[in-house]
């Protein structure tokens, strides 16, 4: 995952994230064990620091998965999924 955060001189420092994965997982299936897939995710938000130990964090990321072919009932089918979210945190630095 590439992550990159801007310094704008203030106590506000935007950022982003972007990254892709792969994997594999079992299924119980007749004609497979496993399915293969892919995912892309990206974020993008800010840091508001109240000071140097403590910070806010607001942001919205992206998911989506997309999974390989396979045959359910004679019919050729892919699935894919995709969610965003929003989100606060807060962050404590030692």
């Amino acid at each position: 995952e590439l992550v990159k955060a801007f310094d704008l001189d203030s106590s506000i420092y935007p950022y982003f994230k972007a990254g892709f994965g792969a994997g594999r997982m079992k299924i119980n299936s007749e004609s497979k064990d496993n399915l293969t897939y892919g995912s892309f995710n990206f974020e993008l938000g800010a840091f508001i620091a109240l000071n140097e130990h403590f910070d806010f964090e607001l942001g919205y990321g992206y998911k989506q998965i997309s999974y390989e072919r396979i045959d359910i009932n004679s019919e050729d089918t892919q699935y894919k999924s995709s969610a965003g979210t929003l989100y606060i945190g807060f962050n404590t630095r030692f």
